[in-house]
């Protein structure tokens, strides 16, 4: 009892140390942030199986199908097998499950609980999965006890030599796959937040007509920085597709950033920088001046007009 005191007592200080908007009203503004997440809506749209679709209008199975594609595979066939026999162990025996594994409780909570307020309430969902990935470490638990599961040894129809055969196969395998995720955030650093795994599509290009890969637009800073070092002009007008192209030049240099004309009419501009964001088909612009690609996707282009 005085143990949950603790927990609750620090976990409301710390809630308001860490949220800022609570620092001037904690109750109210805690309050209207709960009323954002059910009243909340966005009027804009997202691009879901290669059809834009209302934020207000998105299928059931639209978060549960953002995490399967986009974390690796061994993570999420390992968290399956872990959820299942987690699950499968409360049924079984509710009573004994919670007096010998209620940290197991507790991460059963922290993944469902979310997930059916999503598939019953119907919040407004937008941009993959952002609103979620406070559940991923709960969805990487459940991996480690799948995996552990799978490592266990098997207790007949297999001999000693044959259980490490299959034990150094499946490690094997695992290692691949991981290597591989390794190889992409290395490889496309800064951008390793457009992974997709196989089952979005044959290959980036293919994702690309079907997902949004770089909406938060991070790589409007690499092409600002680009269009600076080659362009020796004091003042370049450019236009660019959204606002993120706008807000990146604050990571500029002060000098670099004021050469920056921000123009609304693309007919003013000498160059234009899109990140697909909302268009996922090419432009018609044929001076293509630089890009920034991910598996052979372009996930930002600058035209020179």
């Amino acid at each position: 009892f005085l143990s949950l005191l603790a927990y609750l007592f620090s976990t409301v200080l710390l809630v308001i140390l860490f949220w800022p908007t609570l620092w001037r009203d904690p109750l109210i503004n805690f309050k209207e942030a709960l009323m954002n997440i059910f009243y909340f809506r966005w009027p804009g749209i997202v691009l879901y199986f290669g059809n834009y679709i209302k934020a207000t209008a998105l299928p059931w199975h639209y978060i549960p199908v953002w995490i399967i594609i986009t974390s690796p595979l061994t993570y999420t066939a390992t968290f399956f097998i872990g959820y299942l026999l987690t699950l499968k162990s409360l049924l079984l025996g509710p009573v004994r499950f919670y007096l010998s594994r209620r940290d197991d409780l507790i991460f059963l909570v922290w993944i469902s609980l979310p997930m059916l307020i999503v598939f019953t309430l119907r919040p407004v969902l937008y941009d993959a999965w952002r609103q979620m990935f406070f559940i991923y470490p709960a969805l990487l638990i459940f991996s480690l006890i799948g995996l552990e599961f799978l490592f266990k040894p098997v207790k007949s129809g297999f001999y000693r030599l044959d259980r490490i055969i299959v034990n150094v196969i499946l490690a094997a395998l695992i290692a691949i796959n991981l290597a591989n995720v390794l190889k992409f955030m290395v490889k496309y650093h800064p951008y390793q937040n457009v992974y997709f795994n196989m089952l979005a599509g044959k290959d980036m290009e293919a994702i690309k007509n079907s997902f949004e890969l770089d909406y938060w637009g991070l790589s409007y800073r690499k092409a600002l920085e680009y269009i600076l070092g080659h362009d020796p002009d004091k003042a370049i007008k450019i236009c660019v597709a959204n606002h993120p192209g706008r807000i990146n030049a604050d990571m500029l240099e002060l000098n670099d950033s004021k050469r920056l004309v921000y123009v609304k009419d693309i007919n003013e501009a000498k160059y234009f920088l899109s990140n697909y964001r909302w268009h996922k088909e090419e432009y018609p612009y044929k001076n293509e001046f630089f890009a920034v690609k991910v598996n052979g996707a372009k996930i930002m282009v600058v035209y020179k007009l």
